[in-house]
């Protein structure tokens, strides 16, 4: 195990840890819908980089029509009997 060579003292010591600390991220405005993005990260509200659409958003409507189709393809299947042997 290694050995320190000298005490660090507590000035020293907490004059370094006076520097960690959390920064603010930079934040730009998305090209397409105005939204504060970080830069060089893909816009989460559209889904643009460099003004060029790059994923697919999944807006609160599309959510709620795939969890309706859902439902009522599980009611459908429970309409229909099953038999096993």
């Amino acid at each position: 195990m290694a050995v320190q060579k000298k005490k660090r003292s507590r000035a020293r010591t907490r004059h370094q840890r006076s520097q960690y600390k959390l920064k603010v991220p930079n934040l730009v405005l998305c090209s397409q819908c105005k939204n504060p993005v970080r830069p060089h990260y893909v816009c989460q509200e559209c889904g643009t980089y460099g003004g060029v659409s790059v994923i697919e958003i999944e807006t609160k409507e599309m959510r709620k029509k795939k969890k309706e189709a859902k439902e009522k393809a599980k009611e459908e299947g429970e309409n229909v009997v099953k038999t096993s042997r």
